[in-house]
């Protein structure tokens, strides 16, 4: 019985995923059809042709799309199958943990949270592999404690946590405690494909790291203070403050010398860590927590097992816990930092609506209606990259190296990843067509609106004596605000402002 309703829990969570749908994937997954697309087509794993930058922190997810496209798949519909089946999976591996290492429990209290959770709901269909990543650490979990449980080597466990680290590399921080932990010869297994992706990435990139990294670190004392906020927006959205005290107390749960307590929660606490430092993220839903977040509701159950051993007691943490990882189904408009975010369920909507409907309309648009080969600068690149399938001039630097040595705009921008433009580099690319504002408009006045990271390059001289403001008719939504290089021929219809 328990595990058939392991499976109808999983099931749940995949539902609860798939109530999602419509609000991604997000426009960073996009990125990554783009790379595998243009592997596929024998352009190399590259963002625009014949420029090699490792635009991607996440290589098996875009492997895998990459498969996927030479199958004939969509990969939009595949990020979402795999997301969303992969929320399933991990929900099923935490409860078979949970139930194997507390066997007296009458219900699987952390696959609840995580069938219950927004958060991870919704990161089943935002891609990126979140959910995947989360569903392989599970598993490896669970299989490491099945395997010192029966005193054998964790080969499968192994081979799920290097699994992991080809996802993402943050994972290493997991494989060093497994390596540490495991005195078998296995615990060597989950560093082989890191370092293969590594010498792979200085051979093909030359660099040791994905180039986002560079273009979205900051001085340490300025991310420090995105982390904490980050951490604050996180606790608000999928309960992870509560998830890392309570999760301390797991220790005090631990059985025997063999049990994996102590490292995995040295791993989690890490991991943890590591997202504080990098300044966290500006993707909602605690992306960078959810990875972990079905390791933290384990530990944090058995944490609060520790801490409260009445059972009446453990009742009403349990459904505090519930509420406090559920409650933004209904979403709030909360202050973070210097800006204030709208959380939940319907935001996460009007977000998609606004945001990726738009850039998606402006794609297919453009791309319809102009040469190939014509290049647009703005900054959302991921649906309009992947929908135009025009050549892109990234101001951000997330697919080029332009904004390495530039300093960020500490004072003038608030969101984490937008701080450094290099607007001569810009303008010495001699894009085509320049869209500002993510391409909508001024909601309070009407007028053409510009990112607060675009400024420099909007009041450069250079962009000042060289491009030309163009209104273009859209089929869907307003219209579309462009800046024309000179001597540029637009398609009919376009009309020029002030000409």
């Amino acid at each position: 019985m328990r595990r058939v309703f392991l499976l109808v829990l999983a099931a749940l969570a995949v539902v609860h995923a798939a109530s999602f749908v419509g609000s991604g994937p997000f426009d960073d997954d996009f990125i990554c059809y783009r790379y595998a697309s243009n592997w596929v087509e024998g352009h190399g794993l590259v963002f625009n042709p014949g420029e090699r930058f490792e635009g991607f922190t996440n290589p098996l997810w875009v492997l895998i799309l990459a498969a996927g496209i030479r199958l004939g798949l969509d990969p939009e519909a595949l990020s979402l199958a795999l997301s969303m089946t992969a929320l399933g999976v991990a929900t099923w591996a935490i409860g078979r943990a949970w139930w194997a290492r507390n066997p007296q429990a009458s219900l699987p209290f952390p696959a609840l949270l995580l069938a219950a959770s927004p958060a991870l709901a919704w990161h089943g269909v935002a891609g990126l592999g979140t959910t995947l990543m989360a569903a392989l650490l599970s598993l490896w979990f669970l299989e490491w404690d099945r395997a010192r449980r029966a005193d054998r080597p964790a080969w499968a466990a192994a081979v799920w946590l290097a699994l992991a680290c080809l996802l993402r590399q943050e994972a290493a921080i997991f494989a060093i405690a497994f390596l540490w932990s495991e005195k078998r010869a296995c615990r060597w297994v989950p560093l082989v494909p890191l370092v293969g992706w590594t010498a792979f990435r200085l051979a093909y990139y030359g660099r040791w790291l994905p180039i986002t990294y560079g273009a979205k670190k900051l001085p340490f004392i300025a991310d420090l203070q995105y982390g904490i906020d980050y951490l604050l927006l996180s606790t608000l959205e999928a309960g992870v403050g509560l998830v890392l005290i309570l999760s301390v107390y797991a220790q005090r749960w631990v059985r025997s010398h063999t049990d994996v307590t102590s490292p995995v929660l040295t791993g989690f606490l890490a991991y943890a860590g590591f997202v504080v430092f990098a300044g966290g993220d500006f993707v909602a839903y605690a992306r960078f927590f959810v990875p972990i977040l079905p390791i933290g509701y384990l530990l944090a159950a058995e944490g609060a097992r520790a801490l409260v051993p009445a059972r009446g007691g453990r009742i009403v943490l349990g459904a505090l816990a519930l509420g406090a990882v559920s409650w933004t189904q209904k979403g709030a408009i909360v202050p973070i930092g210097r800006v204030e975010l709208g959380i939940g369920r319907p935001y996460r909507f009007a977000d998609a609506d606004w945001n990726e409907g738009r850039w998606r309309a402006m794609g297919e648009h453009l791309g319809r209606t102009l040469p190939p080969d014509t290049s647009v600068a703005l900054s959302p690149i991921g649906v309009f990259g992947w929908t135009s399938r025009l050549p892109i001039v990234d101001p951000l630097g997330l697919t080029n190296d332009s904004v390495l040595d530039e300093e960020p705009m500490l004072e003038t921008v608030a969101m984490k990843g937008h701080h450094r433009i290099d607007p001569d580099w810009i303008l010495s690319r001699r894009p085509a067509l320049v869209i500002p504002g993510n391409g909508h408009r001024d909601p309070l006045n009407g007028k053409p609106s510009v990112n607060p990271w675009e400024a420099p390059l909007f009041f450069h001289p250079g962009f000042q004596e060289a491009y030309e403001h163009w209104i273009v008719p859209m089929p869907v939504g307003e219209e579309l605000d462009v800046w024309v290089l000179e001597g540029t021929s637009v398609p009919d219809g376009w009309r020029a402002v002030g000409g």
